[in-house]
């Protein structure tokens, strides 16, 4: 049933990159990869800022064995979203096939620590008391953000911690 309703979104709206990329997965995911390349394939390929779309490519050529090809797709969504914990353990598989062993440990590790930040940033979020925020966590917050690449998310946590500093501070007006 699944597939049926992918087969009709596809024809209902076929230049639509989201539902291209949804379908393309849920194929990929049950072993069709003819399937899925041919959903993928675009003409303007090249223009597509969608990383979801390279990351899918990567993983179809990965799958397929073709280790360089899967690298220089997953460039592309790495570039798009450079954080991306799932995206950098790719790297690290992939650079680990192209026996580049120094860069592979390297990229394993920034995606261990990418996924302790991300681990780190939901705990903190879940201590959050909206009725009484503190400075102090929100700067944590923020610093945890801006390491994952948030940067526009980390600006806003630091606002709000100095928000609440200058309303804490004795010469604050009520």
């Amino acid at each position: 049933q699944a597939q049926a309703q992918f087969e009709l979104a596809l024809q209902l709206n076929s230049q639509d990159l989201t539902t291209r990329v949804m379908a393309a997965e849920f194929f990929f995911n049950r072993g069709d990869v003819q399937s899925a390349q041919r959903i993928l394939k675009l003409e303007s390929a090249e223009t597509i800022e969608d990383d979801r779309y390279w990351f899918l490519l990567c993983r179809i050529a990965e799958h397929l064995g073709h280790a360089d090809e899967a690298f220089s797709f997953l460039q592309k969504a790495l570039a798009r979203r450079p954080n991306d914990e799932t995206y950098v353990l790719m790297l690290a598989t992939l650079l680990r096939r192209m026996e580049r062993l120094e860069d592979a440990r390297t990229a394993a590790r920034q995606a261990a620590q990418l996924a302790k930040d991300h681990k780190q940033l939901y705990l903190l979020s879940h201590q959050f008391d909206r009725n009484h925020p503190s400075a102090d966590l929100c700067l944590k917050i923020a610093d945890l953000l801006e390491r994952s690449g948030n940067i526009e998310q980390s600006r806003a946590w630091r606002h709000v911690s100095q928000l609440i500093t200058s309303a804490q501070s004795p010469t604050a007006t009520p």
